[in-house]
């Protein structure tokens, strides 16, 4: 190999290595700018934003079994304080999250229930 030869292979090999960097900097700086983009997408408010639908029915049933008195009435109160602010979730700045509730109370003596087994 002659040294003309020699030397047009470094300066081919440098070439190479030249556009394998510029390729790595440009996948570099697309992964910044994604990142960057994201950065920008998650500071940015969502505007509308639902949980469920409006006027979606959601049933519940709490059932409450050997509590004293005192649990009883705990339990209740926490029913009336959150009557006076019935809202689920988040954004109550924004109105979000109202609800209306309605409960029905039963009551059950089970000295009056019937035995029976569960196969």
């Amino acid at each position: 190999m002659t040294s003309t030869q020699s030397a047009i292979k470094t300066i081919d090999l440098k070439r190479t290595k030249e556009k394998q960097l510029a390729v790595l900097d440009e996948e570099i700086q697309a992964r910044k700018n994604k990142k960057q983009e994201t950065r920008e997408n998650i500071r940015r408010t969502l505007h509308p934003y639902e949980g469920f639908i409006t006027g979606a029915e959601l049933k519940h049933r709490r059932h409450l079994k050997g509590v004293t008195q005192i649990e009883a009435g705990f339990f209740l109160a926490a029913l009336i304080r959150f009557a006076g602010h019935p809202r689920l979730g988040g954004h109550h700045h924004h109105n979000c999250g109202l609800v209306e509730t309605e409960w029905d109370v039963e009551k059950w003596n089970n000295a009056k229930m019937p035995d029976f087994t569960v196969y």
